[in-house]
């Protein structure tokens, strides 16, 4: 898994205040299951908080 999104793991994990720890659990389980996906938007300079968006509106938690 790359660099960046570990980073993007660990910043994650410290949004758990503001989305609960299932919520996080479920897209951080996402992420590791489709890092290549997030990589590629971290590439393309997408923020953090638009691909949380994203990934809820996929696991229908938005």
């Amino acid at each position: 898994m790359a660099g960046a999104v570990l980073r993007f793991l660990a910043w994650l994990a410290a949004q758990m205040w503001r989305l609960g720890v299932g919520i996080i659990g479920a897209i951080s389980q996402w992420v590791r299951q489709n890092w290549k996906r997030v990589l590629s938007w971290l590439e393309k300079g997408v923020s953090g908080a638009t691909i949380i968006h994203w990934i809820m509106q996929i696991l229908g938690l938005a």
